[in-house]
């Protein structure tokens, strides 16, 4: 990778005159927006004062866009807001775990996520995730797993 240099008017409370090499930790670059691979499909711009994304798949998107909850939930993600120190209850029948619930405390009394395993014949069927906004179910994701003898053929899920 090549180092960049540009005019760079101060650093450090000090005036600078003629090309400098920016210091990466330091400097703030100032540009129009920023172009990927010498192409305007992937670009990072700023249009009404807000900054936007644009790639082919997705096209321009704003920010305050893709940072609102119905954008936000399409995009791989993990849980958010999931403590740290929750407390784990794992649940058993047989030996096998069938039901494993994340506590917001020790004392049991609001649910943060949930994740039950069904088997049938032995084999795991279905996994139930449940996700809990503030002890409120929020949304449940169920995968349904598919067998021919004893692999599996797929995996299908549904977000309700």
């Amino acid at each position: 990778m090549s180092k960049i240099k540009a005019g760079v008017l101060e650093r450090d409370g000090a005036e600078l005159d003629g090309l400098e090499e920016i210091d990466t930790i330091n400097d703030y670059v100032s540009a129009k927006g920023i172009v990927f691979q010498n192409s305007d499909n992937h670009k990072i711009d700023t249009s009404d004062n807000e900054i936007v994304f644009t790639d082919p798949i997705n096209s321009a998107k704003k920010l305050s866009t893709l940072l609102q909850a119905e954008s936000h939930r399409v995009l791989d993600q993990l849980v958010h807001n999931v403590s740290e120190n929750t407390y784990l209850e794992v649940t058993r029948v047989e030996g096998k775990v069938s039901v494993i619930i994340w506590w917001l405390t020790p004392s049991k009394n609001t649910k943060v996520r949930e994740i039950i395993y069904n088997r049938s014949g032995g084999k795991l069927s279905s996994v139930i995730t449940k996700q809990y906004n503030d002890g409120v179910l929020a949304e449940t994701y169920t995968e349904t797993i598919t067998r021919t003898g004893d692999n599996v053929s797929s995996i299908s899920g549904v977000l309700s």
